[in-house]
């Protein structure tokens, strides 16, 4: 009795309805702007057709003995995710170390006289092992090159030249990025396609060497990409 008191049954009806009203006033905004957020948002899985891949470059004074290389990233996996907000639309890449691909024939030919010299199958897998191997990708430890980043995407459907700000993780490093790129938003998804060229310093690496250094890899990596959403 001291700690309690009795309410009418009316009063209690009327506030149970005031409740009820001050409750869909604040949840029926709330609801709205969760819908809205999901509408601006869309996050788009990478097609089985996306394509990264890279040209290494013999050198050296013995490089006639040598031969230069394709490097092609097979089963590509990731997501770009498209925002209201342009400046928000984000990526990410995942490329399988293991997955990595030497000397794709067709790659090869596309890239002409510095690519046409002839590899055994032993060429191709001694290419391989180097690659993955202790002293470049080290791919037991770090089995997956990872990359995200954003793009300023306008609503055209016309063609997009710009420098995209990535980050790379590479065997245990993040590197900071800037990415020519030219991307289209279409009807389905977005296409992102470019070429670029870094070194193996840029990326810390030591390129193969042989015959105390007459055979090597050079620095330059030149780097061809087109990615695309389902």
């Amino acid at each position: 009795m001291l700690f309690s008191c009795a309410t009418p049954a009316s009063a209690r009806g009327k506030r149970s309805g005031r409740l009820r009203q001050l409750l869909a006033l604040i949840t029926a905004p709330t609801l709205a702007l969760f819908a809205g957020l999901a509408l601006a948002q869309q996050t788009l899985p990478l097609s089985a057709s996306s394509d990264i891949h890279w040209r290494v470059y013999r050198s050296g004074p013995m490089a006639h003995l040598g031969h230069s290389h394709v490097i092609r990233a097979a089963a590509i996996r990731g997501t770009v995710t498209l925002r209201e907000s342009p400046q928000h639309s984000q990526f990410l890449l995942e490329i399988p170390v293991h997955r990595l691909e030497v000397d794709p024939p067709a790659l090869r030919r596309r890239y002409g006289v510095e690519f046409s010299s002839k590899l055994s199958q032993a060429d191709i897998a001694g290419t391989r092992a180097n690659m993955l191997g202790q002293s470049l990708l080290q791919a037991d430890r770090f089995p997956v090159i990872r990359m995200t980043g954003e793009a300023p995407l306008k609503d055209t459907p016309e063609p997009q030249q710009m420098l995209i700000a990535a980050e790379l993780q590479l065997r245990g490093r993040t590197i900071a990025l800037r990415l020519p790129a030219t991307v289209t938003l279409t009807a389905t998804g977005v296409r992102a396609s470019g070429n670029f060229t870094l070194s193996h310093r840029q990326l810390g690496l030591k390129p193969f060497s042989a015959a105390l250094g007459t055979l090597k890899v050079a620095e330059r990596i030149d780097f061809t990409f087109d990615i695309q959403t389902k």
